[in-house]
């Protein structure tokens, strides 16, 4: 994961047993990236719900998508989080539309 990016994304064995949390928070990147998937709820709700950015949202949507494959979701966002890596590793993040979500289908 890019270096800039581990503001965004920790992972430490004492919080949350180690799952991928946002920032230094206790918070899931699972938990936000599910209410992305799930829901038709707005960007700006999910933001507001959870007290993140819209970049950080991109972020943990990506970081799904490279290195959580094996999952549902982690699979469906592949080739969304490939495509949009370069725009990533610059901090592009505005230029990053969100991946597609299972309600749109």
């Amino acid at each position: 994961m890019p270096s800039r990016m581990t503001n965004y994304i920790s992972i430490r064995p004492e919080t949350q047993s180690g799952q991928p949390c946002i920032g230094n928070t206790r918070i899931p990147v699972e938990v936000v990236i599910r209410a992305w998937w799930y829901t038709t709820v707005s960007e700006e709700v999910i933001c507001n719900n959870w007290g993140i950015t819209p970049q950080t949202l991109r972020i943990a949507c990506w970081y799904w998508g490279c290195y959580r494959r094996r999952t549902k979701i982690g699979h469906a966002w592949t080739d969304w989080a490939e495509r949009n890596e370069g725009l990533m590793w610059l901090s592009e993040y505005e230029m990053v539309s969100l991946p597609s979500r299972q309600a749109d289908a």
